[in-house]
Parts: structure tokens; sequence; C-alpha cells
């Protein structure tokens, strides 16, 4: 499932409103997109040791660049997926109790 700029902007405010550049301090980063709409999906074939022979697997990373010095934070899509499907479950949630309540 693609990840929309708005919600990994919305993703990254929940984790740490305040994030700084780890590298040099800076404040403000520019999200890695494919469209205005989609957050890019960046693919890493990582080889690992099997129990008979090596195996290649592939990670997807969604990424913010730092505008100073461009440091680039990757974030494992999994996790990135994993928070909005909880996100979206305790909302769903939220409004079936809001609804019980108006009964």
């Amino acid at each position: 499932m693609p990840i929309s700029a708005l919600e990994f902007a919305e993703f990254l405010a929940a984790h740490n409103p305040n994030y700084r550049c780890p590298y040099c301090g800076h404040g403000e980063f520019h999200m890695n997109v494919q469209t205005m709409d989609l957050v890019a999906d960046l693919a890493v074939p990582v080889k690992t040791m099997g129990v008979l022979a090596a195996q290649s697997i592939t990670h997807n990373f969604n990424t913010v660049s730092c505008q100073r010095c461009g440091h680039t934070s990757w974030f494992h899509v999994a996790a990135v997926q994993r928070w909005l499907e909880q996100r979206g479950s305790a909302k769903r949630l939220a409004e079936m109790l809001m609804n019980d309540d108006k009964r």
C-alpha cells in the first residue's frame, strides 16, 4: 500500500515533532517523494544468511533529508504502515464509542 506524503508527515510528527538533524542539528527537512501525493519508496536489497545458503530480501524505506547538510533519515515502510493501521483502528474505535454515546 503506497504511503501518502500527508500520512508520512503525520507519522513523523507523532513520533518526534521537534526532530533535528542528528548530524548538523538543523530542524528543516524535505520529504523525498515520487509525486506530490506519494512518498518515495526506496527498495534496498539485502543479503541474509539462511539455514543452507545466503538469501536475498528487499527492505523498503521512506526518507527525509536535512535541507542544510543533506543527511538522510530512513524509516522502514513496514513500521510506518503498522503505525498507520494502528492509528486507523484507534480512530474507528473512538468513532464507534462516540456513536454509542449518542444513542
